[in-house]
């Protein structure tokens, strides 16, 4: 199933173009046939039922990328960045939603002359004619590593989207619910949208989170580490998560006999936020990713296996979590 993994990394589907993905998650879907109930809404949410569930997983399927704004001469093009820093973008090849391609200019360093400060410095030179609202994102092909790691973009969130299908076609699994979100990178419009249509007694987010094990940041951060195990939120910018429901998570794991590591107080949000804001419980499973939002991340197939016993044997206790 590792394959499906690859597929996802290589879809082209930034925030705001999701139209690849989404082609792709209903044709694997389709496999399912009667087992589940599968719904969707205007803004492109994907909602699948298998069974009757009292949890809801969710999982967003956009990643970061950019958007052309203006054509400035021949085939030179503004743009502005979705959810991508600005130090990532320098000389960077880019592919669009319709296979098109381009590259961020950058001086060549023969001439010394200073490089792009920030992006209003920076160009895309496109080898297809585009319009501004083309969509792209990084032009990154996944790739088996040694160690058993994996690289590729995108890892933000294809894999816990990879995780969600993974637990719909186990077939240990009776009863979930799921939702495949458009648009977090873009400011959580999907989730935002679907809140008081797909609702549970409580929802867990499955995201790929930022892994810390660096020298440049091991003696300043908390460190999240690869083969460490599934990273724990106990609280981000857009929730704190019930006590209750923190002790189940962590109790499942010491009964399996699965590492799990916290992730850093205070830093990031999810599309759980929106839904505890809402007044549902709601909690944070994610896979430790080095260099996320970057061309290229890193994650280990040990932490996505282990991440993955996690939830099932989650989904399996039937904590009955209740407001």
């Amino acid at each position: 199933m590792f394959e499906w993994l690859k597929e996802l990394s290589n879809l082209i589907a930034p925030t705001g173009g999701e139209q690849n993905i989404l082609k792709w998650l209903k044709a694997k879907l389709e496999e399912l046939n009667t087992q589940v109930m599968i719904t969707s809404d205007k803004r492109g949410n994907i909602f699948v039922e298998k069974g009757e569930s009292d949890i809801l997983i969710t999982a967003h399927v956009d990643e970061v990328g950019i958007m052309i704004t203006e054509r400035v001469d021949n085939n030179y093009y503004r743009f502005t960045a979705l959810g991508i820093p600005e130090q990532f973008l320098p000389a960077k090849r880019i592919i669009f939603t319709d296979n098109k391609r381009g590259v961020i200019s950058i001086p060549p360093p023969h001439l010394k002359v200073k490089g792009p400060q920030s992006i209003s410095d920076m160009y895309i030179f496109a080898f297809d004619e585009l319009y501004p609202g083309d969509l792209g994102t990084f032009d990154t092909t996944f790739k088996y590593l040694s160690g058993g790691k994996i690289m590729g973009k995108a890892f933000d969130n294809r894999i816990g989207t990879y995780l969600s299908l993974k637990a719909l076609f186990d077939p240990d699994i009776k009863n979930i619910s799921v939702l495949f979100a458009v648009g977090e990178e873009g400011g959580h419009i999907g989730i935002k949208g679907a809140l008081k249509k797909y609702r549970k007694s409580l929802v867990i987010a499955l995201e790929g989170t930022a892994a810390s094990d660096i020298p440049s940041l091991k003696a300043q951060r908390h460190v999240l580490s690869l083969n460490s195990g599934p990273v724990i939120t106990i609280a981000d910018r857009g929730i704190i998560v019930n006590n209750k429901l923190l002790e189940g998570i962590i109790e499942v794991a010491k009964e399996s006999f699965i590492p799990y590591q916290f992730k850093e107080i205070f830093i990031g949000g999810t599309d759980a936020g929106p839904y505890q804001a809402s007044g549902i419980p709601s909690a944070v499973i994610s896979v430790p990713v080095r260099y996320i939002h970057s061309p290229v991340g890193i994650a280990t197939i040990e932490d996505i296996q282990n991440t993955y016993r996690l939830v099932k044997g989650f989904i399996l206790k039937h904590y009955n979590f209740r407001r």
